[in-house]
């Protein structure tokens, strides 16, 4: 059996049994103390290993390090990690690459990693939380600008019947002009819908990966995929709306005086009524006929049944 530090000497005559390593008498001496907290190591003899060995939970003895081969010595396997590097280390890296770094257990290093993933998991379910009601809000916009346009469209459409057959050519353009916002609105509200539940699944995805690390039962794997995920933990969450037309609500009729020549007009959000905007606000009068009379001053002008004045 060799020695399970510097994998050369063959006189197996100590194990640590907070390392969980076998060695030689030189590692005792030259290797181990580079550990971090070696002096409260507890060292035995080989021959008195048995029963005052400290066994690990049943959880922790499921994941192996012993077979976790060093990316920098392809012949040699793992025995430490190093927390200044953030990086397991075979004994050559200590030796050689590592010297005067801080050393921890790997299973130490792992139990490390693995709290910080799910302190991460915590973080994306809360960032999944905030989105699932974010969505819910843009939903709730979106039903009452549903009720909000059928109700708008009725008064518009009452108001129509209402006025001379002059002005039934403009009822189409209010209600044009309502259904360009309405769709504006619409489309708006359904593209940031997409885009906020593009970037829910984004964090499910991400949170699912961090779940499927932690239940990992193989540490070469664990610790071969952990750098990946956490720069992409790293990468963090903010929601920012970016669409102005998701949240702005649909203009009101304002249903006009007949007899004002105005069929009425679409009320914005912000109290304006811009001619521009509202094509209704076009509509002229002009003169039809023209009536003689001796009549110094006329009050009032009345329509008659059979189409006179």
């Amino acid at each position: 059996m060799l020695c399970q530090i510097c994998e050369i000497a063959r006189g197996i005559e100590w194990k640590c049994l907070d390392c969980d390593l076998l060695m030689c008498q030189k590692c005792k001496e030259k290797i181990h103390p580079k550990f971090k907290l070696a002096n409260e190591h507890k060292i035995v003899h080989i021959k008195d290993v048995g029963h005052k060995e400290v066994q690990v939970s049943s959880f922790e003895e499921e994941i192996h390090f012993g077979d976790i081969k060093c990316t920098d010595h392809s012949n040699q396997t793992c025995c430490m990690y190093c927390k200044l590097c953030d990086k397991l280390v075979c004994v050559q890296c200590v030796i050689k690459t590592h010297k005067s770094h801080v050393f921890e257990e790997i299973r130490s290093g792992y139990s490390f990693k693995k709290e910080n993933l799910r302190k991460h998991t915590l973080t994306m379910k809360k960032q999944e939380e905030i989105l699932t009601n974010e969505i819910g809000k843009l939903e709730k916009i979106q039903e009452n600008n549903k009720i909000q346009y059928i109700e708008v469209n009725e008064k518009i459409i009452t108001h129509e019947k209402a006025v001379k057959d002059e002005v039934e050519k403009f009822t189409k353009s209010v209600r044009d002009g309502l259904d360009k916002k309405w769709d504006l609105i619409q489309v708006g509200t359904e593209r940031e819908i997409d885009r906020v539940n593009e970037m829910r699944v984004k964090i499910q995805e991400r949170m699912k990966k961090a779940e499927d690390l932690i239940n990992i039962k193989d540490g070469n794997k664990f610790f071969k995929n952990i750098k990946d995920m956490e720069i992409s933990l790293n990468e963090g969450f903010q929601y920012t709306a970016q669409d102005k037309d998701v949240k702005e609500i649909l203009p009101t009729f304002v249903p006009g005086k007949f007899i004002q020549g105005n069929f009425g007009l679409l009320k914005f959000n912000n109290g304006s009524s811009n001619d521009e905007e509202n094509p209704c606000t076009k509509i002229k009068l002009k003169i039809g006929k023209e009536y003689l009379t001796t009549v110094d001053t006329v009050y009032r002008v009345a329509h008659c049944t059979d189409g006179h004045i």
